[in-house]
């Protein structure tokens, strides 16, 4: 008599986020027990189009995000290839989803974001000399990571330097 699978695990229980989905990424390796340990099995997924079964690896196809979902779960059926009359095994695997320090999303000045912004600075007119500083704006970061959002300890917690190539009349200072 051939058996239906009577448990699978995974071997890993968390994942970190934004890993590049290209078109895919590994997550971890599936393991089957099955009394009849000669037997191959068939693997299904919901919901789909998250992961699929490529062999015994688990892979991911699009990335996760930890700030909009800790947690994933996956409901796995494991069907005998061999046999599918002999039954299926329906198992929920649970992933935590790791936080990754990711970069702000954007950066603006006095409101506008600064990758599209064209700043420009009225160099004066003759006879009419330009002030040595010109204040362009407060320059505000978004971050979608709660950790680096701003507190009254840490008012600006990020670290924003210029580029060597930056032309030397250009300064940054806090406020």
């Amino acid at each position: 008599v051939n058996d239906a699978p009577s448990a699978v695990t995974l071997s890993v229980s968390s994942v970190l986020e934004s890993q590049v989905a290209n078109p895919r990424y590994l997550v971890g390796t599936l393991t089957v027990i099955d009394q009849d340990q000669d037997d191959s099995h068939a693997f299904s997924i919901q919901p789909a189009g998250l992961a699929e079964v490529d062999g015994s690896n688990l892979y991911f196809l699009q990335p996760l995000d930890f700030e909009t979902q800790p947690v994933v779960s996956i409901t796995l059926t494991v069907t005998d290839v061999d046999d599918p009359q002999a039954g299926s095994l329906v198992e929920t695997l649970t992933l935590f989803v790791l936080d990754v320090n990711e970069p702000p999303a954007s950066l603006t000045i006095g409101g506008i974001d600064v990758a599209a912004a064209n700043l420009a600075v009225d160099e004066g007119t003759a006879g009419t000399p330009t002030p040595t500083l010109i204040d362009l704006g407060m320059l505000r970061a978004i971050d979608q990571d709660v950790n680096d959002q701003p507190t009254a300890v840490r008012p600006f917690p990020f670290t924003l330097q210029l580029q060597a190539t930056s032309h030397p009349a250009f300064s940054l200072t806090t406020r």
